[in-house]
C-alpha cells in the first residue's frame, strides 16, 4: 500500500505501509482516480522511517482502515496496528514528468488527490520503451533491476559530449571500453588517450591500432608547421616570448632555404648570433623533444591514412610512463592535426576518448575543444574519478552523464551543483550505488535518470596492478559470468490504464 503523503514543488513523499519491494532509483506512477488520463512519473531517491506525530499517526490509521475491517479491539490487533505504524516508511520521490492523454512531458502543473490517487510501480524497461520505442543503433549496455536488458541508441553519442565519472574501481573504464568496441563495430572512427595502458585487447583486432610515442608515433617537424611548433614551445614548454621571436626568425630562414630539419634547426640555433641565455633556452627545449622521439625528420604518424576506409577504427595512444610535459606535447599535436583534418573534410567525424584528461592538458584546452566540437566533428567522451577536475562549464555542456558510486561528501557536493539532476537525487542515489552499477541521464535516456548494472562482457585486459605478494593472487580470477536477464513481469498497461 502506497499513499500520497505530501508534496513540495517537484518533491513527493509517499507513505509505504506494506513493506513493498521498492528501492532507490525505482519508478512509480501516481494516477489520479478522478482523472485517470493524468499521471505523474516519480523516481524514488531516498527511503526513511516515519517520524510519528499525532496528526501523522491519525493519517496512517485512516489509510490502514481502508484495507481492514475492525469489529473489536483485542490486544493482538492493537499490537499488529502498532507494528505496522512503526514499520511504516516514507519514500522521498522526485517528479520526472507527467503523462496526460498518453503524452509525456517533463513539466508538472497539477497536484493529484491525496485520498483518491493510486500509486503503481513502473519498471524502467517499460518506461524507456514507451519513451523511445525506436533506436537507430541499439546497444545492450547492461541490465535493469528486473533483469531486463537496457538498450541505448549509440547515435545519441554522436555529436555529443559524454562524461563518465565515478570512484576508483567502480567500473568507469569498463563502461568506456564497451562503448568504444561497439562504436568501432558499427563503423565509427575513434581516438583513445590511454593513460594507464588499459585499452589492450584480449585478442588482436586490425580495427584497433596501438601507438606508443617515441616508438611508432613521431611527428615530422616539417608537417607540424611554425605556428603549431611555436605554440607548443610557448604554451607547454614555457619558452619566453623573446626566445620565441628568435625561433620564429630561424624557422623562416630554414624554410626559405628548404633546409627545415631537426639537425639544421639545432645547428642554426647554435650558430646564430643571439643572447647565450636565449640560445641555451632554445637548444634545451629542442633537444628534449628530439630525445623523446616525438619530434623527428621522419613521421610515423599519418592520421589521415589511419582513418581512411569504410570500416570503424580505434587509434589508441599509450601515455603510461611518459613525463607529464611529453604527454601534453603528444596530445596537443594529435588534437591540432585532428582539427586540421576535420576542418578540411579530409576525414569523417570522430569520437575522442580521454581518460583523466586533466592530467595531460589544462582545463582551458578542453573547454576550447568542447566549445567548438560540434562544428569541428569531434564527440568527446571524458572519463575521470575526480569530479572537481573539470570546470562547471564542461559539465553544463554534457549531453550524457554516467555517474558511478561516490562516498566522499566533497565529491557529492560537487556533483550536486554541476549535474543535470537535483542535489537530493545525486547525493542519495549515487552514494548508494554498488560497484558496477551506474546512474545515467541525458540524451540517451531522454533526460530521465536510469540506474542499471553495466554488462560484464570483457574485451580488454584489466589494468595491471603490480603487487609485492603476487604468489597469493595467482589463479584468482574475477567472476566474468554475464548477467542473465530474469523473467520480466509485464505491466505495460500502467501507462495506458
Amino acid at each position: 500500500m502506497l499513499f500520497l503523503l505530501r508534496k513540495s514543488r517537484e518533491t513527493f513523499e509517499l507513505l509505504d505501509l506494506s513493506n513493498s519491494d521498492v528501492s532507490i532509483g525505482d519508478y512509480l506512477i501516481i494516477r489520479d482516480d478522478g482523472n485517470s488520463y493524468r499521471k505523474i512519473l516519480l523516481q524514488v531517491v531516498d527511503i526513511s522511517y516515519v517520524s510519528i506525530s499525532s496528526e501523522f499517526e491519525e493519517f496512517i490509521r485512516i489509510s490502514i482502515s481502508k484495507e481492514i475491517e475492525i469489529k473489536d479491539y483485542p490486544s493482538d490487533h492493537v499490537m499488529q496496528l502498532t507494528q505496522e505504524i512503526l514499520d511504516a516508511k516514507v519514500l522521498l520521490c522526485k517528479a520526472r514528468g507527467s503523462i496526460e492523454s498518453d503524452v509525456f512531458n517533463q513539466g508538472i502543473y497539477w497536484a493529484p488527490s491525496r485520498m483518491r490517487s493510486s500509486v503503481l510501480p513502473l519498471p524502467a524497461s517499460e518506461l524507456i520503451d514507451a519513451l523511445r520505442p525506436l533506436k537507430n543503433i541499439p546497444l545492450n549496455i547492461g541490465y535493469l533491476k528486473d533483469g531486463a536488458p537496457l538498450h541505448i541508441d549509440l547515435t545519441d553519442l554522436d555529436g555529443s559530449l559524454t562524461v563518465i565519472i565515478g570512484r576508483k574501481g567502480t567500473g568507469k573504464s569498463h563502461l568506456a571500453k564497451i562503448l568504444l568496441v561497439n562504436l568501432v563495430e558499427h563503423g565509427a572512427r575513434c581516438i583513445v588517450f590511454d593513460l594507464n595502458n588499459e585499452y589492450i585487447l584480449l585478442k588482436e583486432n586490425a580495427k584497433f591500432i596501438t601507438l606508443e610515442p617515441g616508438r611508432n608515433l613521431s611527428f615530422n617537424i616539417r608537417d607540424i608547421g611554425k605556428q603549431t611548433f611555436l605554440a607548443l614551445m610557448e604554451e607547454i614548454m614555457e619558452l619566453p616570448p623573446t626566445s620565441a621571436l628568435e625561433l620564429s626568425r630561424i624557422w623562416e630562414k630554414l624554410v626559405s632555404t628548404s633546409n627545415l630539419t631537426v639537425k639544421h634547426l639545432k645547428q642554426e640555433v647554435l650558430n646564430s648570433r643571439i643572447n647565450e641565455y636565449v640560445k641555451d633556452a632554445l637548444l634545451r627545449r629542442i633537444e628534449m623533444l628530439v630525445s623523446s622521439g616525438i619530434i623527428s625528420d621522419i613521421s610515423t604518424f599519418d592520421l589521415e591514412n589511419l582513418m581512411k576506409g569504410k570500416e570503424g577504427k580505434a587509434v589508441i595512444v599509450l601515455l603510461r610512463g611518459l613525463p607529464s610535459i611529453y604527454r601534453r606535447v603528444v596530445v596537443s599535436l594529435i588534437i591540432k592535426k585532428l582539427i586540421s583534418l576535420l576542418e578540411n573534410d579530409k576525414i569523417d567525424p570522430i569520437f575522442l576518448f580521454a581518460e583523466e584528461a586533466h592530467l595531460y592538458q589544462q582545463i582551458s584546452f578542453w573547454e576550447d575543444l568542447v566549445t567548438r566540437m560540434r562544428h569541428i566533428g569531434i564527440s568527446p567522451i571524458f572519463v575521470t574519478n575526480e569530479p572537481d577536475a573539470f570546470s562547471d562549464f564542461i559539465y553544463r555542456q554534457a549531453d550524457n552523464l554516467f555517474i558511478f558510486n561516490f562516498l566522499n561528501d566533497r565529491d557529492l557536493n560537487t556533483l550536486s551543483k554541476i549535474s543535470k539532476l537535483d542535489a537530493d537525487s545525486i547525493i542519495s542515489m549515487v552514494r548508494s550505488l554498488p560497484s558496477g552499477r551506474v546512474l545515467t541521464v541525458g540524451n540517451l535516456t531522454d533526460g530521465i535518470p536510469i540506474i542499471f548494472d553495466v554488462s560484464k562482457e570483457r574485451y580488454f585486459k584489466y589494468g595491471a596492478t603490480k603487487k609485492a605478494f603476487k604468489q597469493f593472487y595467482q589463479g584468482q580470477e574475477k567472476n566474468l559470468t554475464l548477467l542473465k536477464p530474469a523473467r520480466v513481469v509485464s505491466s505495460s498497461q500502467i501507462l495506458k490504464s
